[in-house]
């Protein structure tokens, strides 16, 4: 009310309205007009979840003085105030869009109506006749250069065919790749001026007759610059040194670096890096013809180096050499590598709250990012922690848990040389891991020992992220277990059995992995709030474990245990297979509303050595970044519920999952912003276990089982990081089956069914 009683129109001059609201249409139902919503070059005061239009509320409330109310002001959005010409420049952008995508006798037109120093405009576009293209005729002046784009391959890969509207995008995307074809083939001074495009239409038809046209006679002043290929002449690399005073002073080469009859690299200032590793990473090389995506690669492949602070590769022609050639002209490449500190320490110290039982936590790191003069970058960590248990009776007053890790790392840039040598553009590591964890508990002591070697690359431009885990070898030992544990829960043969001594009994795994990441934009980024950018990513990823040990064991005939598996080490081994899927979507209402969708399915199956999947790589439902109306660990799986009703976080485990969130956010003021959100999933068992009653997956009791929940979120966007607070309400709860419990969305009791969630970063 307070909100409402504030009118904006005091901040009127005579003659002004406020634009209160836009909209767009289309006369053609087949053109989506949203396409076009990005032409719109003045929008209304922004609203909350596109509700209610409270930073212009806030802004009233500040008044006229600036000087009382600064901050006020600073925190709401000064009213917007109709302005006519902007309106008039909107259209004229709404037609040129369409005739860019084909609409060549395209049309728009607003139409405003004002009502009490408020404007509403409409927009409305009249596309016409969609021409599309049905003759493509290819002028290419320059022998040379026809017969590098007249190539089959080449031609293949043109985005024109008939038949295609005649749409500008399309022909700026026919300019780029026509280019980068000849600064590829060492047509250093070939650009985009140098490829146009004519399209000729007629009055009667609405097909186009398009003509390409590659020549650069008029380009520049030297016609003879633009028809010459350049190769690489000389290839200076610069360690931490500027280029000019060098040149000033007239220095020789520290080093001089050659890989046999492809040229050299002349190296100055003091070599860090290994000459392989050196030549690995610079690709260009002395005598080749010039080629942009050698360029480029030559500068991800530096960027990417842990030792780097930052890269530049600068190109200039070699004019005495080249009046010297009677054939190609000559480029002089040099290559600025800055680093950063070679060696680095590091200190953490944090508080834990572990649900209230309080601890603290300290870690100290050592970083060296060149150890071998090969960009290898080795760390180590070691990390100690202590929490004072509470509620824990007969275990001799020992109530305290101690946790120490150590965890080295060694990542060695390039190592896949097959690969390396099939894609310039991907950026190749290979990491060595080993960790080493110790856990006392009053209930247990457990040991943790996991090695792993692994590859991580990128491909597509960056937008494809793999990684590879080769092998990975993980060992569990229980080196001491107390005896009220093993009685009351391990020995005990009416509480959880299977699950639950399967997870604190020694454990071998073996396994190998594959995820594949792909982002559509690198702005869809869990750090950051993202009102611009219609992304998605997808991620996959496969793992199996136990294969090639089972295979062994079958061979070779090894011995089974009591329970029929086959052990290493006198260890029974883990095998299983598990499969991942995750998809996340951005779609963009306005510069400060969007909606994010994610979903999220897994599947893990025990087989041959194994009945059930190692705890660790089970799914579970509920908390901050799963169905948000439970705690973590405290959903399923299916309708199972443990007999006090608490959290059960051995038995609240599944071998199966699906998950799937909307989240409306919107940007409210200062660093602030809200989000309304609906969550849904569970997780399920795909074996019968008689500890997890009612968790099995049966298909015709999936939307039964399905656990629903709503809620309102707040978010501190602090630029590197999200702090995230959500409170979520139960709407479905599979636990029930009464009408009035199952669905408390009709039936709410605060006390019950609201879980409140802090967390870093956003859910997805």
């Amino acid at each position: 009310m307070l909100l409402s009683g504030c009118s904006a129109e005091k901040f009127l001059s005579d003659g002004q309205t406020i634009l209160s609201e836009t909209k767009l249409v289309s006369t053609d139902k087949g053109v989506d007009a949203t396409q076009y919503e990005r032409c719109i070059r003045q929008r209304p005061n922004s609203k909350w979840f596109g509700a209610v239009k409270v930073p212009l509320g806030i802004y009233c409330m500040a008044g006229r003085d600036t000087s009382r109310h600064h901050r006020l002001h600073r925190m709401g959005q000064p009213p917007v105030i109709y302005d006519s010409l902007l309106a008039v420049r909107s259209v004229a952008d709404m037609r040129s869009a369409l005739v860019g995508q084909g609409y060549l006798h395209a049309g728009a037109s607003l139409q405003q109506k004002t009502r009490k120093r408020r404007t509403k405009v409409t927009y409305t576009l009249s596309p016409g006749t969609l021409y599309t293209i049905d003759h493509i005729d290819w002028k290419i002046e320059h022998d040379s250069a026809r017969a590098i784009l007249s190539k089959k391959e080449n031609m293949n890969a043109s985005a024109l065919y008939k038949g295609m509207p005649c749409d500008v995008s399309i022909l700026e995307t026919e300019r780029d790749r026509i280019v980068r074809l000849l600064q590829d083939a060492g047509y250093y001074y070939v650009n985009r001026d140098f490829v146009n495009f004519i399209a000729d239409t007629t009055s009667s038809s609405r097909n186009v007759s398009l003509t390409v046209n590659v020549s650069y006679i008029d380009a520049i002043k030297d016609s003879l610059k633009a028809h010459r290929r350049y190769k690489i002449g000389r290839v200076n690399v610069y360690y931490n040194m500027d280029r000019d005073s060098v040149m000033a002073g007239r220095l020789a080469p520290t080093d001089t670096v050659s890989d046999g009859a492809n040229g050299s690299l002349y190296v100055y200032g003091r070599p860090l890096l290994r000459d392989k590793i050196l030549l690995k990473n610079v690709l260009v090389r002395e005598g080749k013809y010039y080629n942009s995506s050698v360029i480029q690669s030559t500068f991800r492949r530096l960027s990417a180096l842990p030792l780097n602070d930052y890269s530049s590769i600068d190109i200039r022609e070699d004019t005495a050499r080249t009046l010297r050639s009677n054939g190609p002209g000559y480029l002089t490449t040099d290559v600025n590598f800055h680093t950063q500190g070679i060696n680095s320490v590091g200190f953490e110290v944090e508080g834990t709250n572990m649900a209230g039982d309080l601890g603290a936590a300290a870690a100290v790191s050592y970083e060296n990012r060149n150890l071998f003069h090969g960009a290898e970058d080795f760390d180590i960590k070691l990390r100690g922690a202590f929490e004072a248990l509470g509620g824990l009776e007969d275990y001799n007053n020992n109530e305290n848990y101690i946790e120490f890790t150590l965890e080295a790392n060694l990542k060695m840039p390039i190592l896949i040389k097959s690969l390396q040598k099939r894609n310039h553009s991907s950026v190749l590591n290979s990491v060595l891991s080993l960790v080493y964890n110790t856990q006392d508990r009053p209930e247990f002591h457990r040991r943790t020992l996991t090695a792993s070697v692994r590859y991580t690359w990128n491909s597509w431009m960056n937008h494809l992220r793999h990684r590879l885990d080769l092998i990975s070898l993980n060992y569990v030992f229980m080196p001491w277990i107390s005896d009220t544990f093993r009685r009351d829960y391990l020995e005990n043969n009416t509480s959880r059995n299977s699950i639950l001594r399967y997870s604190y009994e020694d454990l071998f795994i073996m396994r190998s992995a594959y995820s594949l990441v792909y982002n559509s934009s690198k702005a869809l980024d869990q750090r950051q709030l993202n009102y611009k950018d219609n992304a998605y990513s997808m991620k996959f990823s496969l793992e199996t474990a136990g294969n090639l040990l089972y295979l062994i064991s079958e061979l070779f005939h090894a011995p089974r245990n009591a329970d029929g598996h086959y052990k290493l080490f006198n260890i029974a081994f883990a095998q299983y297979a598990k499969a991942d899927f995750d998809f996340v979507k951005n779609f963009v209402i306005d510069e400060r509303n969007a909606v994010a969708l994610h979903t999220n399915l897994g599947i893990a199956l025990p087989y041959g050595n194994a009945t059930i999947v190692p705890y660790e790589k089970r799914y579970f439902a509920g908390g901050a970044n799963s169905v948000r109306g439970w705690q973590v660990r405290g959903l399923g799986p299916g309708k199972y519920r443990s007999n006090d009703g608490k959290i059960d976080f051995i038995n609240q485990t599944g071998n199966l999952k699906f998950d799937f969130s909307l989240e409306y956010r919107t940007f409210l003021f200062w660093k602030l912003h809200g989000a309304i959100f609906a969550d849904a999933g569970n997780i399920w068992t795909t074996r019968d276990y008689p500890d997890q009653t009612g968790g099995k997956f049966e298909f015709h009791n999936f939307l039964k089982q399905l656990a629903v929940a709503y809620g309102l979120g707040l978010r501190f966007n602090l630029d590197y990081f999200v702090l995230r607070f959500d409170g979520g309400m139960k709407a479905v709860n599979p636990y029930y089956t009464s009408t009035r419990e199952h669905f408390p969305l009709l039936h709410p009791r605060f006390s019950r069914d609201f879980t409140l969630h802090f967390a870093v970063g956003l859910p997805f």
